[in-house]
Order: C-alpha cells, then sequence, then structure tokens
C-alpha cells in the first residue's frame, strides 16, 4: 500500500489523475448507444494489450496466441451460464483460473523456443485452437456461435467504469511488478537470457508463471467482453485476433506502462472513430493497422510513447543549452 501511496508523490500521476476524471465524464457526453459501445470496445482492447505487455514488453516474448486466452475466459463464460445455468459472476471467477491453466500448459513446449520460432509455435497454436473450436460446433457453436449469453451488468456505462477501475488496477498491478524482483527478473530473461541462469535465476518458472498470469488476465477481458457481447463466435478468436493485440502493444509501445493504452486507442479507436466520415477505412481496417504497425517500427521501434519520450528527451537538452 505504501508503495502505491509513493505513486502519488510524481508529477506525472497528477496528469494521470486529470485522464482518469477526463474519462470517467465521458459517458456523460456520449451517451449515444454507438459511441458508448465504441469506448467500451476500446476499453476491452486496452486492458487485452495490457495483458500481453507483460509477455511481450518486459520478457521480450513475441506470443501470437493471446487470442487463445481470450476465447478460452469468453467460453467459458458462455459454456458455464448457458450449459450449467450458472451465475455470470460464479462463470467470470472461473474464467482467469481456467486461462490461467491453459496458459501455464502451453507455456511449458513453447516457452523452450526463442525469438521467430517461438511466434510460429504460438501462431500454430492459435490456429490449432480455432480449428477445434469451429469442429466443435456442437459445443462451441463455431462461427455462428453462442447467443444469449447473461450479462453481468445491464447498461454500457456500468461496463465502461469497470473497465476504467480494471485498467487502473492492471496499471498499477504492472508498476509494482515491474519494479520488483520478479520484474526484474523479466527484464534480465529479456536483454540476455542465456547469462540469467548463471546469476542463478530460475527464468523456466518465471517465464511460465509471467505467461500464466498474462493468460488468466486476458481470459479474465474475455469473459467480461462475451458477456457485454450476450455472444461469442469463434470468429472472435483468430490469428487475426492475435496480430490485433499485437498491434495495438506494439504501436503503443511496448515494455511501458502507458504504451498499451495509446495503442489501443489507435489501432481500435481511429478506425471506429472515422467509420462514419470515411466508409471505405473500416472495410481496410487490416491494411490501415498494417500500415501504422510498419510505420510505427520504421519510425519509432520503441512505439509512440518511446517517440515521445525521445521528443521531451531532446527538448529538455534544447532548453538546457
Amino acid at each position: 500500500m505504501v508503495r502505491i501511496l509513493d505513486l502519488f508523490k510524481k508529477r506525472t500521476t497528477y496528469f494521470f489523475i486529470a485522464v482518469v476524471i477526463l474519462a470517467c465524464m465521458l459517458p456523460l457526453y456520449f451517451k449515444s448507444g454507438y459511441s458508448l459501445r465504441l469506448m467500451v470496445t476500446i476499453g476491452f482492447s486496452i486492458i487485452t494489450a495490457m495483458c500481453y505487455n507483460i509477455v511481450i514488453g518486459y520478457m521480450g516474448y513475441p506470443s501470437l496466441s493471446q487470442s487463445v486466452f481470450y476465447g478460452v475466459g469468453g467460453y467459458t463464460m458462455a459454456l458455464i451460464t448457458l450449459r450449467l445455468g450458472v451465475s455470470p459472476w460464479i462463470a467470470l471467477i472461473f474464467s482467469p483460473f481456467i486461462a490461467f491453466a491453459v496458459g501455464y500448459l502451453a507455456a511449458i513446449p513453447f516457452l523452450k523456443l526463442r525469438s521467430m520460432f517461438f511466434a510460429i509455435g504460438t501462431l500454430a497454436f492459435t490456429g490449432v485452437v480455432n480449428a477445434v473450436l469451429i469442429n466443435a460446433h456442437k459445443i462451441t457453436g463455431a462461427e455462428a456461435g453462442l447467443r444469449g449469453i447473461p450479462r453481468l451488468l445491464k447498461s454500457d456505462t456500468a461496463f465502461f467504469y469497470i473497465e476504467i477501475v480494471l485498467i487502473i488496477a492492471i496499471l498499477f498491478g504492472t508498476k509494482i511488478l515491474v519494479e520488483s524482483y520478479w520484474g526484474k527478473i523479466l527484464t534480465a530473461i529479456r536483454e540476455d537470457e542465456d547469462l540469467a541462469p548463471h546469476l542463478g535465476i530460475n527464468t523456466t518458472k518465471y517465464k511460465r508463471l509471467a505467461f500464466a498470469l498474462s493468460a488468466a488476465f486476458t481470459g479474465l477481458a474475455g469473459a467480461m467482453f462475451i458477456s457485454y457481447q450476450t455472444y461469442i463466435s469463434s470468429n472472435y478468436f483468430t490469428i487475426g485476433s492475435s496480430f490485433s493485440i499485437l498491434a495495438c502493444t506494439v504501436v503503443g509501445g511496448g515494455g511501458s506502462l502507458i504504451g498499451p493504452i495509446i495503442g489501443g486507442l489507435i489501432v481500435v479507436g481511429v478506425p471506429e472513430a472515422l467509420r462514419g466520415v470515411l466508409k471505405g477505412l473500416y472495410i481496410w481496417r487490416p491494411s490501415f493497422m498494417g500500415a501504422i504497425l510498419v510505420a510505427v517500427i520504421l519510425l519509432f521501434p520503441g512505439g509512440i510513447y518511446g517517440g515521445f519520450q525521445k521528443l521531451a528527451g531532446y527538448l529538455r537538452k534544447r532548453g538546457e543549452k
């Protein structure tokens, strides 16, 4: 608790508090169904990118299976509520635990791989899981999906405010994790994994736990999203969905606290916000996402947030002269 309170001594935190207050006021000004649903959709994208940031940003492993854990949480919510008639709040409790278990089991073989081979392995894993969801149509509903999933909350506004609370919780949780001994180990793995074991670090244990923890929170977000939609389909959890999560994190700035938030606003928010103005933009959304991703990688390797930091550093040096 003391460490959390210490964060409020920094000047940047006042800006963060102002942003949170502004975000909480948005539903008062955007009361239309479309605007509110857009904000909720962006919120879920931000939460997923923040969870993924632990794996790719701080541990340095480019996973392409994040949509699998989103789907595990979503299908847990759908199947428990529809097949067993259980309350969605009870299903919500089960979702992160099941996603954690699936994530930990997936981490055992895949985290033995490195860089490109790890990315290809998790990509294949996503394809296999999606094929299973399609072929097990009697259980999952496949592409037709499952409908009538009960909502956790009745109003979109309530979902929006829960998202804000969850984003803040993940933000502080990630901050504490990064500054802890565990976070320093993840950084050591990212910078030089071959050296870490010589320092007495059991990299296998920490990698699996970090991967599974990211999967658990992603599963929680997936369960909430499906409850919000009241509908689930195998189309939600494809290779393309994993690339979208990757784009949100990389564009914003992996390895930073604010980066996934910026990435979610740009990758998901911009095409949706301009959908009514430029009707053809939504059709070209994959191309837009790819173009933004390539441009950021070439111009700002550290993401947009990293670019802001470099610009601020440059202006600071100019001011000191």
